[in-house]
């Protein structure tokens, strides 16, 4: 779709009555070419009959955090109580839009629920979501209200070694609000939540669409707790070691003990979990089935984003219900892709590249 299609699309969405003037008004164009707009749309499917009404093709939701980062990466070795001299990136995140976005460029119409301030920053998400072709509406922004911020220092080999994250707007994103997006979700083929939503709001949505797959981001050690109640409405959870520790209370730096850390999981009614390990690869179990899987071979550029690559190749296999080997294959060649990259959404990112290289694999 053209970009201008995308914007009427999204004001129909929040307000499916509205007049085509009305429309010419909130984007400063002519009635008549609303008009034009509109019976494209019509033709291609996007809206169907009279009274706007929205086409019902399924999508993924993704709900949680949305922010701007700010990495610091020094030319040399960091010296503590020192001005050290490097180079700051600004750059679009949150794990929930990040994951959305690389649904995106995986060609699966994708709807980001979360919490955005009125101001620049907030605009840059904008911007870059539209630009994407990420759906985001209006409701996400609230007015008077700081965009989340994440501000990270990388080692000069690139690895994370300290951050600082700001998200309190995300606090704002309560059950009242999300309640508000039912229909949106209702009419979703997965539901995708990370944890920096409020734990209420994660046991809203787990409770009130629990007949859906819902697919889950821990994010952090301190924030996957926030899980703890609803093991039994999530479908697929993808944690690293320390965040399955975190949820389980168990060591598990060994083989024996990660399966046993995992099979508490299973047990608490978690159907499917994968255990990224990093170069070592990653651990899937499901009831029945356990198993190892090695990790791409790839001349790391940058490591940050892969996690997210992964969980997005991951939940497009589920979404076209292929098989589990398939779609683990799909997150570990699309987390390749991510690694090979300067930026934190490969811009090579696309499925013929990761069928292409599922194929060579083989």
């Amino acid at each position: 779709m053209k970009r201008r299609e995308e914007e009427i699309l999204e004001i129909i969405h929040e307000n499916p009555l509205i007049s085509q003037k009305d429309i010419a008004a909130i984007l400063n164009i002519t009635r008549s070419s609303v008009g034009v707009h509109i019976n494209n749309l019509t033709k291609k499917g996007k809206i169907i009959g009279r009274g706007y009404v929205l086409s019902k093709t399924d999508k993924i939701v993704v709900l949680g955090g949305a922010n701007i980062d700010f990495l610091g990466k020094p030319d040399e070795e960091l010296i503590k109580d020192d001005s050290n001299i490097g180079k700051i990136n600004l750059s679009i995140g949150g794990s929930a839009r990040n994951i959305a976005e690389n649904l995106v460029r995986l060609g699966i119409e994708t709807e980001l629920i979360t919490a955005i301030g009125n101001d620049s920053n907030g605009d840059l998400i904008k911007n870059h979501c539209r630009k994407v072709g990420l759906r985001l509406s209006n409701a996400n922004f609230f007015d008077g209200e700081t965009t989340s911020t994440f501000l990270g220092l990388k080692e000069q080999n690139g690895d994370l070694l300290y951050t600082v994250s700001d998200m309190s707007i995300m606090d704002l994103l309560t059950p009242s609000v999300i309640a508000q997006k039912k229909s949106d979700i209702e009419h979703s083929e997965l539901i995708i939540m990370d944890t920096n939503l409020p734990q209420e709001t994660i046991e809203y949505i787990a409770s009130n669409f629990s007949h859906k797959r819902i697919l889950v981001d821990p994010v952090s050690v301190k924030k996957a707790v926030k899980l703890e109640r609803i093991w039994k409405h999530i479908y697929y959870i993808q944690p690293n070691l320390k965040e399955l520790e975190a949820m389980t209370n168990i060591n598990a730096d060994n083989a024996e003990s990660l399966e046993k850390a995992v099979n508490i999981l299973l047990e608490g009614g978690i159907t499917h979990v994968l255990v990224t390990l990093g170069y070592k690869g990653a651990y899937y179990a499901t009831k029945g089935e356990h198993f190892y899987v090695k990790a791409p071979k790839v001349e790391i550029v940058d490591p940050i984003g892969w996690i997210q690559a992964y969980f997005a190749g991951v939940a497009y296999g589920m979404y076209y219900d292929l098989s589990t080997k398939d779609s683990i294959d799909f997150g570990r060649f699309a987390s390749a892709l991510t690694l090979e990259s300067t930026e934190t959404i490969s811009p090579w990112l696309n499925t013929n590249e990761i069928e292409e290289r599922i194929k060579a694999d083989e």
